[in-house]
């Protein structure tokens, strides 16, 4: 992030802070989000997946880690595969998430990251 768009040392540990504490809380919180919820519909009885955390939405090019993290910790979490295609700006930070899932265990390509 310091190579690429001049982020400072402090702001990008700081960044990297919060992706800790973002994998962190899926991890313990996975099971309960991929919970079925029972609501009432015309039809009766419906069941449809619930998203029951709130959440900020940040540039990707002011956040190049966070903003990935907040997406794919879920979705690797739940068994699908996630697809990036990073801002141009920062292939650096894209390369570096996609190896630190490689390096988490997940298994080839559940993470991958798009050029062009």
């Amino acid at each position: 992030m310091a190579d690429e768009m001049g982020k400072l040392l402090s702001e990008g540990r700081a960044e990297i802070e919060k992706c800790r504490r973002n994998l962190e809380y899926y991890a313990q919180n996975a099971e309960t989000f991929l919970q079925d919820e029972i609501i009432r519909t015309d039809a009766g009885k419906s069941l449809q997946p619930t998203n029951r955390w709130d959440h900020i939405r940040y540039h990707a090019v002011e956040l190049p880690v966070l903003a990935v993290i907040r997406f794919a910790a879920p979705t690797l979490m739940a068994g699908n595969v996630a697809l990036l295609k990073h801002a141009s700006n920062v292939p650096g930070c894209a390369l570096a998430l996609e190896e630190v899932f490689y390096d988490a265990a997940f298994s080839a390509g559940m993470f991958q990251y798009l050029t062009g």
